[in-house]
């Protein structure tokens, strides 16, 4: 017997309607959107995240948006549990749609996390303050170079989360990251999801994108990207995690004078581009994902997608 409910994972890189297409779908098939954007789950916030309006949020239930206060930070590992107990909440009663382009997050949900490391806060503040005030990302890189040197050159020098998890990791089990991995591996089928699913995926020729990325940012400009951020710079936030993100990281530049207006736009063009670059790099390596090219397949994707939610009605 078919399951009533159905889960629908809406993948792909930044800006080519990943989250027009699942609101529609939630819309019209009794489903909810559950978040798996990194940065917006972060409360404040909305402007440069792309955020769903305030009138998409009351026509359709949406789920993990704005789930954490400043000046928190939210990590994978501490976004795992909350979407798996949201998932199983919502698929009780609905169709849930995961969307968003953050693949660790989507790994995370799908297939879990292995739970070490992250009960170590003396060890994170450790390599927090190195992170934060003691030499920077390239210092904790080269504290990882030492502790893990073949873990170490397969992440990119400047991957502050990443390098950060390891080094908590590598110290916290005393074995290289390739044994907690492989640990991990021995053990997955405990932590991956055990109901069917669909992966869909969208994406679209570059040049298309960085229109449609171009475009993105005058509205964002255009709807007050600036005030958003100026706001949280007077409340004191501007070492909060997020904003040092695609659009905010460029913003809070533009309002301490590094940037005039247009370098600040184009800037935050090119850094949104290099993201989407990397988030399909991420993407591809996931066989299962069936992709539809933006805008022209959209149509397709929405057929194939109603199509699995109706099975076995």
């Amino acid at each position: 017997m078919a399951e009533p409910y159905k889960l629908v994972f809406i993948v792909g890189p930044t800006a080519v309607g990943k989250s027009s297409l699942a609101f529609q779908l939630a819309r019209d098939n009794n489903g909810v959107i559950l978040n798996a954007d990194s940065v917006q789950t972060y409360r404040g916030l909305n402007v440069g995240t792309a955020k769903p309006t305030l009138d998409e949020f009351k026509m359709v239930p949406h789920r993990l948006f704005d789930i954490v206060e400043p000046p928190a930070r939210l990590t994978a590992g501490e976004y795992f549990p909350r979407a798996r107990e949201a998932l199983k909440e919502c698929l009780e009663k609905q169709h849930v749609f995961v969307v968003g382009g953050s693949g660790f997050y989507i790994q995370a949900l799908e297939k879990g996390m292995f739970p070490v490391g992250s009960s170590n806060p003396k060890l994170l503040a450790k390599y927090q303050s190195v992170l934060e005030k003691e030499g920077g990302v390239e210092k904790l890189y080269e504290i990882l170079k030492e502790k893990d040197p073949d873990y170490a050159s397969s992440l990119p020098a400047a991957d502050s989360y990443r390098v950060l998890r390891a080094l908590v990791l590598v110290e916290t089990e005393g074995r290289s990251m390739a044994e907690v991995q492989q640990s991990f591996e021995k053990q997955q089928e405990q932590y991956r999801l055990k109901i069917p699913l669909l992966k869909v995926g969208l994406n679209m020729d570059r040049e298309t994108l960085r229109d449609r990325v171009t475009q993105r940012v005058e509205d964002m400009v255009a709807n007050g990207l600036k005030s958003e951020v100026e706001g949280l710079l007077a409340r004191g936030f501007e070492g909060w995690h997020p904003l040092s993100s695609v659009g905010y990281k460029e913003t809070v530049a533009h309002i301490k004078g590094e940037l005039d207006e247009p370098r600040w736009k184009q800037q935050i063009v090119t850094a949104t581009m290099q993201l989407a670059k990397r988030q399909m790099t991420w993407f591809r390596r996931d066989e299962s994902i069936e992709w539809y090219r933006g805008p022209e397949e959209t149509p397709q994707a929405l057929k194939r997608i109603e199509s699995y939610l109706n099975l076995g009605k």
